[in-house]
């Protein structure tokens, strides 16, 4: 058994060849598109939900998650669990009533602390969901990781770079990276949208994007790894019903060569790097290098590609 070498606490990413698309949640459906031709929509199939809201794409278990709410004011909210495949979506856990707990916001997955990350009001009623907290999948239960103090609305994480970033719509949009150690802020740019959208890192890209909900229009954030400059590109119009949440998706994991689709190539060039203890050949994702990479990498392979 192998342990790779990384900073503590921090995770180790791989850098093997990305080739992945875009996932995003209607009213009534899981679709999928590029963010080459946005306004190219596949319908997955309908999810079963109320009001679906924001995804988030753990990368290393493979696995869509989403927030969803009842109708009605209070409202129950879900974390929820959607099949890549028929777009179905299964209620993991209930988070509990708007009404006493306060609406989530700002909802991604981030690799480095290795959990979802969720954003809440502390005062049910109040101005500001400036918590950010951990939420499990497991158990649903939340823990607490900085007030950074701001009405973070969205939230999107750049796992190249470790860093997370979030929207804070008082008055204009501005994009904000955030420690989520210390709560501190570091304000980067105002961008045209501000409120009502969501985020996702687009690996092809490098690249942060921003869905607004509101026109379906698709933004692009070159983020300059979390320090400013940032340059906002519209990349179009995503076709179809209104988006919710969007999320962007390894649909082919195995594809260690990049080449877009699966064969020997691939398989042997996984095994170049578990030989090699490359950091890319972590499959199981739990920083060794071990036998559970190889059949994790197997899976991956025999499953193919979405």
């Amino acid at each position: 058994m192998r342990r790779l070498a990384a900073a503590a606490g921090v995770a180790v990413l791989a850098t093997a060849s990305h080739a992945g698309d875009l996932f995003g949640v209607t009213a009534t459906d899981l679709v999928r598109f590029d963010s080459a031709d946005p306004s190219n929509v596949t319908v997955i199939g309908p999810h079963g939900l109320d009001l679906p809201s924001d995804l988030a794409y753990d990368n290393a278990q493979r696995r869509l998650f989403g927030l969803s709410y009842t109708t009605g004011t209070p409202a129950e909210q879900f974390l929820v669990e959607y099949d890549l495949a028929t777009g179905a979506a299964t209620i993991l856990h209930d988070l509990g009533n708007t009404g006493v707990i306060g609406w989530y916001e700002a909802f991604d997955y981030v690799d480095s602390a290795g959990t979802l990350v969720v954003s809440r009001d502390p005062n049910p009623g109040g101005a500001l969901t400036r918590h950010l907290l951990s939420l499990s999948s497991d158990d649903g239960t939340t823990q607490f990781l900085a007030d950074n103090g701001r009405d973070n609305d969205d939230a999107g994480y750049d796992p190249v770079n470790d860093v997370l970033f979030v929207i804070d719509p008082n008055g204009v949009g501005q994009l904000t990276r955030v420690d989520l150690t210390s709560g501190a802020n570091a304000d980067l740019a105002n961008v045209t949208p501000n409120y009502g959208g969501d985020m996702a890192f687009d690996r092809d890209l490098g690249a942060l994007l921003y869905l607004d909900a509101g026109d379906n229009t698709l933004y692009r954030w070159d983020t300059n790894a979390g320090a400013a400059p940032v340059t906002e590109t519209v990349l179009g119009v995503v076709g179809g019903d209104p988006i919710n949440g969007v999320a962007w998706v390894d649909t082919c994991p195995a594809d260690i060569t990049g080449e877009g689709d699966l064969n020997t190539n691939d398989f042997f060039a996984f095994l170049t790097l578990y030989q090699g203890a490359d950091p890319a050949a972590d499959f199981f994702a739990d920083g060794f290098i071990n036998t559970n990479d190889f059949f994790a990498y197997l899976a991956a392979y025999q499953a193919g590609c979405l």
